[in-house]
């Protein structure tokens, strides 16, 4: 649905359903960090309110991710998002520096995954050459900029790693707060994923969306219940999607007729 590759973008607000029909390897929300972009073209970049159903085909999708962070991309704030029924709820496809926090996870199979990109696949020939690899090279030519260095000072922490290959693992991503309702187990990664990011306080729990109305699509959390409390209120989706204008030419409705 969306598909973006530069840095301090706002996504927010999108009501997003039955993408993803004909795919895998895939996300409703995506970027790719490919050719050396992963570490410095996406950052800044902020993903908030926005409510994701259904990504992938039916019964149960394979590798469709409702927002997912491909091959290195890094930097990116993903935060107080509803997102149902998706394989994969958020998907960090190697990468650093990613803040995935307050979000509800409801159906999915595996909701929070740290995937290993930067050191398998087809990056396994970059992430061999250290700081002779693409995304390290990259880095450093983008690090000579001051104004560069300014807005994304947290960057020197990846070039601050004394083994250029270690550097290729993802890193100093935070997966806190997250409310996973009836959904599989998280997938932090292989266990140097595991000691190089932070996972803390995020709630699992069984059955209780605490939607106002789940199965009829009002999605309004409601106060006191543990995904409201746990996430510090609701998520706003009453405000989410298209809104009456005098500039539309057609009503605003919340979902498409097939949803």
């Amino acid at each position: 649905a969306i598909m973006f590759n530069c840095t301090d973008l706002y996504i927010g607000w999108n009501v997003i359903h039955d993408t993803l029909q004909h795919n895998d390897d895939a996300g409703a929300i995506y970027c790719c960090g490919q050719d050396g972009r992963g570490w410095t073209d996406m950052r800044g970049t902020v993903i908030e309110h926005n409510f994701i159903h259904n990504s992938g085909r039916l019964p149960r999708s394979r590798s469709c991710m409702a927002l997912y962070f491909d091959d290195s991309s890094s930097g990116i704030q993903a935060r107080y998002n509803f997102i149902n029924r998706a394989d994969i709820g958020v998907c960090g496809g190697g990468g650093n520096l990613h803040l995935i926090e307050s979000n509800l996870l409801v159906s999915c199979v595996s909701p929070l995954v740290q995937a290993n990109r930067g050191v398998d696949t087809n990056f396994e020939n970059g992430a061999k050459k250290g700081k002779e690899g693409p995304l390290w090279l990259q880095l450093v030519e983008r690090s000579k900029n001051p104004s560069w260095v300014a807005r994304f000072p947290e960057t020197k922490r990846i070039l601050a790693q004394e083994d250029g290959r270690f550097a290729h693992w993802p890193l100093f991503n935070r997966f806190v707060g997250n409310v996973e309702i009836g959904c599989g187990e998280d997938d932090p990664g292989r266990d140097v994923a595991k000691r190089g990011n932070f996972w803390a306080d995020n709630l699992k729990l069984k059955d209780e969306t605490g939607c106002r109305d789940f199965f009829g699509r009002d999605w309004t959390l409601e106060p006191g219940s543990r995904a409201f409390v746990a996430l510090g209120g609701d998520l706003g989706f009453a405000k989410a999607g298209l809104y009456n204008s005098g500039r539309r030419f057609s009503p605003a409705v919340k979902f498409g007729e097939t949803v």
